[in-house]
């Protein structure tokens, strides 16, 4: 039987939590960007205009953003599991997350690429 735990992965005490007891893991945590409804809108100008739209711009929420939620949160998943000594952990990621010049990497201020590097 599986159980399903949400919760919040930047929290280290949160994780090791959920995680007690646990033979198994699967990471699915991503963050999440939301579009600035702006951006759609001097997009539809633009076009208009016969001007190139360019993209959406997008934010992150609050204790959102990839360095909190893929990097901490992934970095105390996988703290965790080692701590409980997991049987299996299955990662799944995003299409692109090594990219330098994918569209993903792009928006927000840091990319998780370059904390990736840099850590």
């Amino acid at each position: 039987d599986a159980e399903l735990v949400v919760g919040n992965v930047s929290s280290a005490e949160d994780v090791s939590k959920a995680m007690a007891g646990c033979d198994q893991l699967v990471v699915a945590s991503s963050a999440t960007p939301r579009i600035q409804k702006r951006s759609i809108l001097k997009i539809m100008l633009k076009k208009l205009v016969k001007q190139d739209p360019g993209r959406p711009t997008f934010r992150w929420p609050p204790q959102g953003t990839p360095e909190e939620v893929d990097y901490i949160g992934g970095k105390n998943q996988i703290d965790a599991a080692k701590k409980e000594r997991l049987e299996q952990v299955v990662w799944i990621g995003s299409m692109g997350g090594t990219q330098k010049d994918n569209f993903l990497n792009t928006i927000g201020k840091r990319s998780t690429l370059t904390l990736l590097l840099s850590d």
